[in-house]
Parts: structure tokens; sequence; C-alpha cells
């Protein structure tokens, strides 16, 4: 089954959240197809069967399972007797034309194109800290007082954590070569090549870069870029010096190009930039 996403630039609006137990092993999936609501089931003790069009999945205690809207689920046989569950209803957005947010990529200066992505699942698995999601569901739950809207902040941060957790056991090597390249640009931002990267790691730089992407989201030459960019604002904010004597500062071919590069990072020219800066009081005025 393909990932299941939520936007990182709304909220997953929810429709129903609850806890559901089946001592008898009485209840069966019911036969549906909701054409607008996505599902997380968790199950905390037994298991479930839920057939999702032609594939049928048996969820097991401490394991999760994702619906997708728009496909037919059912199920055949009657749960486990003592099956114990928490699910949830949120309406579907549309990701299918965003990229995943590169949850280890930060930044100093955010654009509003950088919220415009999503959060990818697997649709089944183990989850990596059951008794924090067991908690963070009786929470929601407990807040009978609470608005939809509420409710639904509270939804996006554990799915956002729960995210997190789920990768967390992800290729530790991959995070390793990101470490070392971040802290070569944060000591060689300026003079750093691909061939000085590739000899401090003895790995091929194609297989590095390639890596820094899918990790972070973002290729080595942006986050250099945006550390120089870092080092222009701090020109900007602690000194007078102006566009011209930072872009030769930080040893740009010429002001144009610094420019354009400071565009990029930052959505808007530096010459903008300053005119919206906080300013130091002048002294002479005062």
């Amino acid at each position: 089954m393909d990932p299941i996403s939520i936007r990182t630039d709304q909220l997953p609006l929810v429709q129903e959240i609850g806890y559901l137990t089946d001592p008898l092993g009485e209840i069966i999936h019911p036969d549906r197809t909701f054409l607008t609501i996505d599902v997380f089931l968790f199950v905390v003790e037994g298991a479930i069967e839920v057939v999702e069009e032609d594939v049928a999945v048996t969820v097991t205690a401490g394991e999760y399972l994702f619906l997708k809207a728009g496909c037919h689920h059912f199920g055949t046989k009657p749960f486990q007797q003592g099956t114990r569950w928490y699910y949830l209803h949120w309406f579907s957005q549309e990701t299918a034309s965003l990229e995943d947010y590169p949850i280890e990529a930060s930044s100093f200066f955010t654009t509003k194109a950088s919220y415009n992505k999503k959060l990818s699942f697997e649709r089944q698995g183990i989850v990596t800290q059951p008794q924090w999601l067991i908690q963070t569901f009786k929470q929601i739950l407990k807040q009978t007082e609470a608005t939809s809207l509420k409710q639904s902040i509270a939804v996006f941060d554990m799915l956002y954590h729960f995210y997190l957790q789920q990768r967390e056991p992800i290729k530790p090597r991959n995070q390793q070569i990101v470490a070392q390249v971040l802290r070569l640009i944060e000591d060689k931002p300026k003079q750093l090549s691909s061939q000085m990267i590739a000899k401090a790691l003895h790995l091929n730089y194609s297989y590095i870069s390639t890596v820094f992407k899918e990790t972070t989201g973002k290729t080595i030459r942006q986050v250099r870029l945006e550390k120089q960019v870092a080092q222009a604002i701090d020109y900007f904010h602690q000194t007078d010096l102006n566009v011209s004597e930072v872009s030769e500062k930080l040893n740009f071919p010429n002001p144009y190009y610094f420019s354009r590069v400071f565009k990029q990072v930052t959505g808007m020219n530096p010459r903008d930039y300053l005119s919206g800066r906080y300013h130091k009081r002048n002294k002479d005025n005062s």
C-alpha cells in the first residue's frame, strides 16, 4: 500500500477520535468507503483484520494502520476477543504534488514555501513508543470541552511526533554523513569544495550529495548558500556595511550574484531586507 501523508501547512481537521473495545470478539470492520476521510488505527491489545480494496491486513497489539480515503474497506472475520484500539478520523488533504518535509534541515530564515510540504507515513508498522501514544490519545480524549480546532492542533502535534519517532531507527549512517557535511560547511563555508568534502569523509562525492539531499531535502550547495546569507544578515545587523561591501566580504564574485542568492534564500533582495531590519539608534539623534 502507498504511504499516507498529511500537510505541514494545514491542520489535519479531526472528524472523530475515540477508543473502543471488543471483549467478546464480535466486531467486524464495517463495510464502507470514506470518500474524504483518512483513518489511523492503533491496536493496544488483540488483533483487527481490515481489507482495503483486495488487500487483507491484520493489525496486532502494538501495531498501527493508516486507511486511505476513497478506498473500499471492510472486514471478513471478527476481531480477536479482548481487542482494544484507538482510532482517528480526519478530513483527507491533497498531498500528491508536495515534497516530503526535511525534518533534519533547519534554516535561520523561513519562507512560506518551506511549509508547503508533507509528512509521509508507512501504511502499517510497529509503534516504537506505544506507551507514549496511549497517553497522548488519552490526553486528547480527556479534553471533552476542547474545540474542534484545539483538538486538531493536538492531533497534528501527535502525528508530528509519531512521525519523528518512526524515523529515528532509519539510516543512522546517513544522518552521520549529514552531520559531518554540516560541520564542514560551518567551519569552511566560503572555500569548501566537493573534493574537500569527499576527502574529509573518505566517500564518493556523488554518494555524499545523494544521501544529503535524501535526508535533508536540500542540496549541499543550498545549505552552503544559506550559511553565507546568514552571515550576510549578521553583518547587516552588526555593522553599517552596505550590500556591495558585504558581498565582497563574503567573497561573492559581484553584488548582483550576491543579491540573486540572497533573494533565492530569503525571498527578498538585500536592499529590501535592509530597509525593514531593526536599526541601532543613532546617538547623535538621541
